[in-house]
């Protein structure tokens, strides 16, 4: 068993920022952060990403078990990705939440709930609703201006560790 972490960032737009629907971004043990479209690389510290995020908004953090075999079919669409490229090919259909619902869908997590709530695909506040109701989803809030907890160190890739 190994754990996928799905996080969940609100709109910035008129707290500093340009984005009215929120971020997505996923990552999985060991495997570092994919967070398409904000110019992150991908594969990066997910203990930095979330210490520079926290500064300027509170996130949500979902952990899931998922099974090896789960975690190899998200890994095998990542790696698709040039990891120096997070924005390639991300434009207003193609978006954070369509990126990190391909994981979700790729690991076999949350496909009904998708075809059911279609917005739970390409939005991410949908999408988070969706991703904190799936069975055995342990949903952490990180308060802005908080400290990581260490338990985000196990998803560091170990480059990063």
């Amino acid at each position: 068993m190994t754990t996928l972490l799905y996080l969940y960032h609100g709109p910035t737009l008129g707290k500093g920022g340009n984005n009215p629907f929120g971020h997505t971004a996923i990552a999985l043990s060991n495997s570092g952060l994919y967070s398409f479209g904000n110019s992150v690389a991908l594969g990066t510290s997910v203990t930095k990403y979330l210490s520079n995020q926290l500064e300027i908004r509170e996130m949500w953090a979902v952990l899931i078990p998922v099974s090896n075999e789960q975690a190899q079919r998200a890994m095998i669409y990542l790696g698709q990705f040039p990891k120096n490229r997070p924005n390639e090919g991300i434009d207003l259909v193609t978006t954070c939440a369509t990126r990190t619902g391909n994981v979700l869908r790729m690991a076999g997590l949350g496909k009904e709930q998708m075809v059911m709530q279609p917005e739970a695909y390409g939005f991410p506040v949908s999408q988070y609703k969706m991703v904190r109701s799936l069975p055995k989803a342990n949903v952490l809030h990180l308060p802005q201006k908080s400290k990581v907890p260490s338990l985000f160190n196990a998803f560091n890739a170990p480059e990063n560790q």
